[in-house]
């Protein structure tokens, strides 16, 4: 019975040395399986969960060839890192796992997709803070690279705030886009891994793997941002609990609060000399006596300042996780994490057999994550289990 492998590999990898004839790999592939038939399936290699996801839609098409030229094959599917998530969705058919006898995935990171938080506040404020963010950080970096120009100070003030509004705008009105959630929903479908074994599945593992590192890490800052917005929703809860119950006494509160506020700047200005004749302020401040107490009342009635503070906080923090997912996922996640969190996990989700093996000394690999095709013990256990799978 003839067997045949089909050698997947990575992203960023498409001259994966693995997979040349004359790599240690199809060396010992060849001595223990002397007839068998080795192809290597070869994609884009980018760093795309929908490049990913496009590659086992081929690679489903490439078994059903191979099946349909020798329907007595016993066909086996050899993944490395993000080839074996392409093994194990091109597995996700009833139709394909029936042709397949087994998949063997090398140092995999299993990412496991969910949505942030059920929480209804946090998609309507997360886009507000990264509304001011962007405007306040952008007003700053406007104001420095505009310094070099003839604009006065003024002028150059003027042009820094619009323009970094406009941005913080579009900001918010991307994430707040029925497209943008539509394209949310789209990749956590095409991360979806199946949830049981399709077929026969050998999972290897190595110690340290620097992939899963830096997966872990970037789940620990999707953690601390959504620590840090359910610390500060807290007090906005308790307020909106106590707001049910006494309107009335907020509302005089804040606009007590906030004319008292204006009074020592009322006073300030009166004494300084260096603003001109204080009569010619006189309808600044009566703008301001009018209007602070208007929008500190609004701002308590919504507790909107809780809420912004926490989406200002998080927005950052989001973005940092973006960056980390965005090397190690996918470029997509670079502004899709803001709604979509990620998990990375040993095994899918559900009852998985994993091995992990500790690389011995001597093997030449640069990285732990690329080493287990290059030990010997590690390619002899991956041929035991093809072997027994085969009999």
């Amino acid at each position: 019975m003839t067997v045949h492998f089909t050698l997947i590999h990575g992203t960023f990898a498409r001259q994966a040395g693995w997979t040349s004839s004359s790599s240690f790999f199809r060396r010992v592939l060849n001595t223990q399986f002397p007839d068998a038939i080795i192809d290597v399936f070869g994609w884009s290699g980018q760093n795309s969960i929908t490049a990913r996801y496009q590659a086992s839609l081929e690679l489903r098409d490439q078994i059903e060839k191979v099946h349909a030229r020798n329907p007595d094959i016993r066909h086996f599917l050899v993944g490395h890192s993000h080839g074996g998530t392409i093994a194990l969705q091109s597995a996700d058919s009833p139709s394909i796992a029936a042709l397949l006898s087994g998949i063997v995935c090398l140092s995999t990171p299993f990412v496991s997709p969910r949505k942030r938080t059920s929480d209804a506040t946090y998609f309507v404020r997360t886009p507000l803070g990264a509304w001011t963010f962007v405007a306040l950080l952008g007003t700053g970096a406007m104001w420095l690279l505009l310094k070099a120009t003839s604009m006065s100070d003024t002028w150059r003030l003027w042009v820094a705030i619009v323009t970094a509004s406009l941005v913080g705008a579009l900001t918010f009105l991307l994430l707040n886009s029925k497209r943008y959630a539509t394209r949310i929903e789209e990749l956590a479908s095409q991360m979806r891994l199946p949830e049981s074994s399709p077929c026969a599945t050998f999972i290897l593992r190595t110690l340290a793997d620097e992939a899963t590192g830096l997966l872990v890490s970037a789940r620990f800052v999707t953690w601390l941002a959504d620590r840090v917005w359910q610390a500060l929703l807290w007090p906005y809860k308790k307020y909106v609990a106590f707001e049910r119950r006494d309107r009335g006494t907020i509302g005089f509160v804040a606009v007590l609060v906030s004319t008292l506020s204006c009074l020592p700047w009322f006073a300030l200005q009166m004494h300084n000399k260096s603003v001109g004749r204080p009569i010619h302020n006189l309808p600044l401040w009566l703008f301001c006596v009018a209007l602070l107490p208007i929008v500190l009342w609004q701002t308590i009635e919504s507790a909107n300042f809780v809420l912004l503070l926490a989406s200002m906080i998080t927005f950052p923090l989001l973005v940092g996780t973006g960056l980390a997912l965005a090397l190690s996922v996918g470029r997509e996640m670079l502004w899709a994490s803001f709604r979509l969190d990620v998990a990375v996990e040993a095994t899918p989700p559900g009852s998985w057999s994993v091995s992990t093996y500790e690389i011995k000394d001597g093997v030449v690999a640069d990285l732990l994550h690329s080493s287990l095709y290059e030990d010997e013990h590690a390619v002899k256990t991956i041929c035991e289990w093809i072997q027994q799978s085969v009999k």
